[in-house]
């Protein structure tokens, strides 16, 4: 979202029409009883149906917008304008994470 929200405001803001990335699930048919992170990893515990494993949670993300879509900050571009944006997390069980960023 452009502009400065938490755990307070977020459900005020409007998301940027962000192009959703083509990322496979790996939960496939049951949702895990549940999810630990490691702390200062990129790893997590997770138990399906009994059988606890290790996900390596990672992924690789450009953000960008189409040009059409108005918020471009000049002909030829896909970076997001100067600013203060959100960056919203949530899980199934309603659980809200919410961080903060600026572009210079």
């Amino acid at each position: 979202m452009k502009g400065h929200c938490d755990q307070d405001n977020y459900s005020l803001g409007s998301l940027l029409p962000l192009p959703r990335p083509a990322v496979s699930c790996p939960v496939q048919l049951r949702v895990p009883s549940y999810f630990i992170l490691e702390s200062h990893s990129s790893k997590a515990l997770v138990d399906i149906g009994g059988s606890p494993r290790y996900w390596i949670i990672q992924t690789d993300y450009a953000f960008g917008y189409a040009l059409d879509e108005g918020l471009h900050a000049g002909a030829g571009s896909n970076q997001l304008p100067a600013g203060v944006y959100t960056v919203i997390m949530a899980d199934e069980w309603g659980d809200v994470l919410t961080t903060n960023f600026l572009v210079s």
